[in-house]
Formats: C-alpha cells, sequence, structure tokens
C-alpha cells in the first residue's frame, strides 16, 4: 500500500535535478513579469557605432545607456528602463527612446567582442 502523498511516478522524475545535472530555480510572480536569464554574470559589450553596451550573454534584447547608465529592455510588450536590474521598471514609449537606442530596436547583430 502506498502511503499517503507518494509519488507515484519512477524515482527519474522525482530527483530535483534536470537531466543535465542543474536544478532550476522557479520564480512565481502574481504581477505582469519577464524572465531574463544570463548565462552567468551578466557581461556587456560594446554596440559598434554608438555608445550603447548590449547585454552579450543573454537571449533577451538588453542595453545599457552610458550616458544616464539605466538599464533598457525590450520585450513582446515593449521597452522598459530602469537604473537597476531590481527595478523598479518603467514602460518607455519607441518616441522617448535615446536615439543611439531607438535606431538599433531588437537587433543585437551590431555588437562587437570588445
Amino acid at each position: 500500500m502506498e502511503s499517503r502523498g507518494a509519488s507515484r511516478h519512477p524515482a527519474e522524475f522525482r530527483s530535483n535535478r534536470t537531466r543535465h545535472g542543474s536544478t532550476p530555480t522557479v520564480f512565481i510572480s502574481t504581477t505582469p513579469a519577464e524572465l531574463i536569464v544570463t548565462d552567468g554574470r551578466p557581461e556587456s559589450v560594446a554596440v559598434e557605432g554608438t555608445p550603447l553596451l548590449h547585454l552579450k550573454n543573454t537571449t533577451a534584447t538588453v542595453y545599457r545607456e552610458p550616458t544616464d547608465q539605466q538599464l533598457y529592455v525590450r520585450v513582446a510588450s515593449g521597452w522598459f528602463r530602469a537604473w537597476t536590474t531590481e527595478g523598479p521598471w518603467e514602460a518607455v514609449s519607441a518616441g522617448d527612446l535615446p536615439a543611439d537606442l531607438a535606431s538599433q530596436g531588437d537587433r543585437a547583430d551590431r555588437v562587437t567582442d570588445g
């Protein structure tokens, strides 16, 4: 007889480790949110022809505007900005983006390695 609450799944499904060996972190939000994941600590690189910095070790579109050091993130619903990764984040209309950033759109193909 199975004890109350015991899993009926094989042991490999009960493990808290993924098949790739790492344990994922689970985030729960009760408000609208976007999750931006980096491969290690955030690493910024210069965007060719601009003073912008682009976060290179993520699939997200994240820039730092060096004039005021604000972070800008483009997600499906538009652009957002904040002074730190912890926020608070505010929506930014395309017309209110810094000129260099507005010219980038969601492209990261002009990023250099240096």
